[in-house]
C-alpha cells in the first residue's frame, strides 16, 4: 500500500512554503505520495507553484471548503490510495523525523487509538522525547487509519467546529 500525506493550504503562502521546505527535509519523504490540497483563494496560484516546485501533486478544491470540510476532503483523497494517512495543515512545520514518528507510532498503538498526533502539549509530568497515549485529539499534524476514519471519526465530523461556526 502506498504511503500518503496531504497538506491543506489556504491564505498563508509564506507559512505554506515553510511547511513544504521542512517536509522536503523529512527523513523518508521520497517514500510518500504527497498532495497539496488548496482551498481556492487569492494565493492559490502562488501556493500551487511552490508545491509543484517541491515535486508535489496539487489538487485545488472545486470551491472554497473552509477548514473542516477541507480536512475531510484531504482524508478522502488520502484513503483513495492508502489505509493509513498523514495530514498536515499549512501551519504545521514538521521536524526532520516527523514521518518516521508517524510510521513508528502507527505500528505501536493500542487498538483503542483513533489518531496519532505529531504534537503533544506535555506538562511537568511528561518528557518531551517520549510517546504518550492521551484522551485528546491534537490536529497539528496527525494520522489515522481508513477503518477508524470511516467508523469513528467521519460520522461525527462537524465541519462547523473547525470553521468557528461558519
Amino acid at each position: 500500500m502506498r504511503k500518503t500525506l496531504t497538506i491543506s493550504g489556504h491564505r498563508r503562502p509564506d507559512y505554506f512554503a515553510q511547511v513544504l521546505h521542512a517536509l522536503a527535509a523529512c527523513e523518508g519523504v521520497g517514500e510518500y505520495a504527497v498532495t497539496a490540497v488548496l482551498d481556492p483563494c487569492e494565493h492559490t496560484g502562488e501556493q500551487a507553484e511552490v508545491a509543484r516546485g517541491h515535486g508535489l501533486t496539487v489538487h485545488i478544491a472545486p470551491e472554497p471548503l473552509g477548514c473542516g470540510a477541507m480536512i475531510r476532503h484531504c482524508l478522502a483523497l488520502g484513503f483513495e490510495a492508502s489505509d493509513y494517512h498523514i495530514h498536515l495543515e499549512d501551519d504545521t512545520v514538521p521536524s526532520p523525523d516527523a514521518l518516521r514518528w508517524f510510521e513508528w507510532a502507527g505500528r505501536h498503538v493500542s487498538p483503542m487509538t483513533l489518531t496519532v498526533s505529531g504534537y503533544n502539549q506535555h506538562g511537568g509530568e511528561a518528557e518531551p522525547n517520549m510517546a504518550y497515549w492521551r484522551k485528546w485529539f491534537t490536529p497539528w499534524g496527525w494520522a489515522t487509519w481508513r477503518d477508524t476514519w470511516e467508523k469513528y471519526l467521519l460520522p461525527g465530523w462537524d465541519t462547523s467546529f473547525w470553521d468557528g461556526g461558519v
